[in-house]
């Protein structure tokens, strides 16, 4: 029974630390430095591109914005 407990303790405190640690990852955002925004500038300029050129322009759009997220967010 108190094995139980303890196991049930140690759970529940892994699971807080877990929570509590995940929050502060997710309060960086790409917005914080425009990422955003230009990945929406550069996937409109897209549309410009020939037909079959189009979905990849905003793959590499897409890449973009999420790799200056990353680096936005790595400080």
């Amino acid at each position: 029974m108190l094995r139980k407990k303890l196991l049930l303790l140690l759970l529940l405190v892994t699971l807080l630390v877990s929570v509590s640690t995940s929050d502060n990852a997710r309060a960086c955002s790409g917005d914080l430095c425009g990422c955003g925004i230009e990945g929406q500038a550069c996937e409109y300029e897209c549309q410009f591109y020939p037909p079959e050129y189009q979905w990849d322009c905003r793959r590499a759009c897409r890449r973009a914005a999420v790799r200056c997220s990353i680096e936005c967010c790595s400080w």
